[in-house]
């Protein structure tokens, strides 16, 4: 009888922990879309973050499709606010990304590029401002088709240099 309690007791309990968890990412899902649909920035504060161990954020790996045809694979506070950050073409949304996430660049990248917002390779912040600043001149150049943008990269690292810039602009 007592080999039958502890595994038992122990079948009970996780299943108990995975209702718990379920609940959990269902609500983070639910702030999420609500950010989503609302555009507001402020809901994102309740959804955990990515890197946010200590929340249980166990980061739901659903896909769900926006209304303008956007692809969302977790549900998470860095997330949230990229997705509003380039939604309303503003990346001053992205600094309130937490600085440990080390991902307020990317996000301001996204938003330039999403919005075709030459202005926003000027936002980057911090020691790889300058790396993030020609990475979006040279896929704005792209994106424009505009040779001229890859004038105002500075790097001269072999990825990241004027020269490979304007290479995406020779005929074959």
């Amino acid at each position: 009888m007592n080999r039958l309690v502890i595994p038992t007791l122990s079948i009970i309990s996780l299943i108990l922990i995975s209702g718990c968890i379920f609940q959990k990412e269902n609500k983070d899902k639910i702030v999420f879309q609500k950010a989503m649909e609302t555009l507001d920035d402020n809901y994102c504060d309740q959804i955990p973050s990515e890197v946010d161990l200590d929340k249980g954020s166990l980061m739901v790996k659903e896909i769900i499709k926006t209304d303008d045809g956007r692809l969302i694979v977790s549900f998470s506070k860095e997330r949230c606010y990229r997705y509003i950050a380039e939604s309303k073409n503003d990346t001053s949304i992205c600094v309130k990304i937490p600085p440990h996430a080390n991902i307020i660049n990317v996000c301001i990248l996204e938003v330039a590029k999403f919005n075709n917002n030459i202005e926003a390779c000027n936002d980057f912040e911090g020691m790889d401002k300058q790396t993030y600043k020609d990475i979006c001149y040279s896929d704005l150049a792209k994106i424009r088709n505009d040779s001229n943008l890859c004038d105002n990269i500075i790097t001269n690292e072999s990825i990241l240099s004027k020269f490979t810039c304007l290479q995406q602009f020779k005929e074959d």
